[in-house]
């Protein structure tokens, strides 16, 4: 069903696409969440008429229920410069990946990020340097439960237990003088 809605996705901004951008790369994309982590990746391969090309691929996804982004990472590795992508930028819900110098090998990463029930991951960036060469990239996305730290849990505890003692300690009682 995502692959599905992708797909549509896919054709729907294909079909917007200026005159300017009649060239539009191929991609193929295919995102995978499991209960803990999340795979995805990408291919991109250049119109005859257009090398290197620019393209921006999404990736939508739901989160698993009571997790949060532990660390995102993308890469890119070529073994002949028209495999080549250079990414110029790749965003989770509008934060910004921190992303290696373009080379042979790049990538990028984004660590402890809060989740959307719904999400976006766009990759931009600008591949091969030969029409028809395919490109490509892959990432994962790890999610860790959405908990406080077993310090947070300790010191609410002795919190508590410190709030229990001064309420049933016994206070003097004063006796009264007389003037």
């Amino acid at each position: 069903m995502n692959k599905l809605a992708l797909a549509l996705t896919a054709a729907a901004a294909a079909s917007f696409g200026s005159a300017a951008n009649a060239a539009l790369p191929v991609t193929s994309q295919s995102l995978s969440i499991g209960n803990s982590t999340g795979f995805y990746n990408g291919t991109v391969t250049c119109a005859a008429d257009e090398t290197p090309c620019n393209f921006s691929v999404n990736f939508n996804f739901a989160a698993p229920a009571g997790f949060n982004l532990q660390s995102a990472d993308i890469t890119s590795t070529y073994t002949t410069l028209n495999q080549n992508i250079d990414f110029t930028s790749v965003l989770l819900n509008g934060t910004a990946f921190n992303l290696s110098p373009h080379g042979q090998t790049e990538g990028g990463n984004l660590l402890n990020q809060a989740l959307l029930a719904n999400n976006t991951l766009t990759v931009n960036g600008v591949a091969g340097t030969t029409a028809g060469a395919d490109a490509a990239f892959s990432g994962t996305l790890s999610f860790a439960r959405a908990v406080p730290e077993p310090a947070t849990w300790a010191m609410m505890l002795i919190g508590f237990g410190a709030a229990g003692v001064s309420l049933r300690r016994k206070r003097p009682v004063l006796a009264m003088q007389a003037a």
